[in-house]
């Protein structure tokens, strides 16, 4: 995950501007070892109208994905029901953004 160190600064100003809650980033080829795209996220955003979400999500997952050089998998906390997936995301997952209140690097 060090191409995620070295973009910190960036993934944090999109998170601002995105309405990021909390964000994530886990090792996305856990989940499939055929993904070309190594960097995945899980995300939790704050509420939003529902006009707005999409729009929202969809422009978040492309700037990642650009900034990556990847399509990186962008998975919503509260969207997350698989528990063998919850599994795999838990075991790699470091905080990325999020309140300092709950001890996450912000």
């Amino acid at each position: 995950m060090k191409a995620i160190e070295i973009y910190l600064k960036s993934i944090k100003k999109l998170c601002k501007n995105h309405r990021v809650d909390e964000l994530f980033a886990f090792d996305a080829s856990e989940l499939d070892e055929a993904q070309a795209c190594p960097h995945g996220f899980m995300v939790r955003f704050y509420p939003l109208p529902p006009e707005e979400y999409g729009d929202n999500y969809y422009s978040l997952k492309d700037a990642l994905s650009e900034m990556m050089g990847c399509q990186v998998e962008l998975i919503e906390e509260q969207a997350l029901k698989n528990p063998f997936m919850e599994k795999i995301i838990n075991a790699t997952k470091i905080s990325v953004y999020g309140r300092q209140d709950k001890g996450m690097v912000v």
